[in-house]
């Protein structure tokens, strides 16, 4: 008996031994299931004795009965799979709007096509072009993009906007 869990500790024989019991009676279950529906008595026994022979391979062979995936850290960097999810979840439906990491991508992509293009949003010309070519509601939200919360409609607004940009000339 363990003290902390007042459980019996399991030896491996003992565990090996439950599992060939649980699967045995399974398997014998299995049996007598496929005989009873009208499977042939040949084939529901080969059918059972083939459940016993498997699961009496699997602890044999090093296989792990529970593989536990270790979890990944998201809140430690952007471009995470929980992120893409989010993405494509307020494109398809499920969330109204997009969580704080995908907006701040979304903005991050728009002020560097921004650059990219030669946009300077700083300066009184600069805002002036980035008015004509993307417009006051996307020159509001590169500002401040927590103004307004974002949709799937207003993030394909945004990154068709951004689109617009002539990103040649950033390589001129």
């Amino acid at each position: 008996m363990s003290i902390a869990t007042s459980e019996p500790v399991r030896t491996p024989t003992q565990q090996s031994r439950r599992w060939m019991i649980i699967t045995a009676s399974i398997a014998v279950a299995l049996s007598v299931l496929l005989y009873w529906i009208g499977l042939s008595g040949r084939h529901s026994v080969l059918l059972g004795v083939s459940l016993l022979l498997i699961s009496a391979a699997i602890p044999i062979s090093g296989v792990p009965a529970v593989v536990r995936f270790r979890r990944l850290p998201y809140q430690s960097r952007d471009g995470a799979r929980r992120e893409v999810s989010t993405l494509s979840w307020a494109i398809y439906g499920n969330r109204t709007t997009l969580r704080e990491p995908a907006v701040r991508r979304l903005h991050s992509a728009g002020v560097r096509a921004c650059r990219h293009a030669g946009v300077d949003l700083e300066s009184g010309p600069g805002r002036e072009r980035a008015r004509q070519v993307l417009g006051e509601e996307v020159v509001a939200f590169l500002d401040d993009p927590r103004a307004t919360p974002v949709d799937a409609g207003r993030m394909r607004h945004y990154l068709t906007a951004f689109e617009r940009l002539d990103l040649r000339k950033g390589l001129a």
